[in-house]
């Protein structure tokens, strides 16, 4: 039974979820929803997250809800004009109403991006 309202928090993504964020990306429920809805090798995702370590225009969050990480959530083309953002929950067994944290996390990060860019 769960009881009381769960935490949440972002965080950068890191080298430690990388393994569980390449098996979210290649799940059916979310390889569907890509831009791309290829599979991912280990590989080109381990290539995928080096290059993302160097590149600004780009940021990764995981959502942890009572510390367990659940989600994603990524912004991309942050130096220009029409950022995107994009998010995924990558666990089925959480709590109702995380995209609403979704947008949120979204909304403050492009308005505290908006005044470094």
């Amino acid at each position: 039974m769960k009881v009381g309202l769960p935490s949440h928090e972002f965080k950068a993504l890191s080298q430690s979820q990388l393994k569980l964020v390449w098996q979210w990306r290649n799940s059916p429920r979310i390889q569907q929803n890509m831009h791309n809805d290829q599979p991912v090798e280990w590989q080109d995702h381990c290539r995928w997250f080096e290059k993302l370590a160097c590149d600004t225009s780009r940021q990764f969050f995981i959502l942890w809800q009572n510390k367990q990480p659940i989600g994603v959530l990524n912004f991309s083309d942050l130096h220009t004009s029409t950022p995107e953002w994009g998010c995924y929950l990558g666990e089925t067994n959480v709590w109702l109403g995380n995209g609403h944290y979704f947008r949120v996390g979204g909304v403050g990060f492009c308005r505290y991006s908006s005044a470094l860019y």
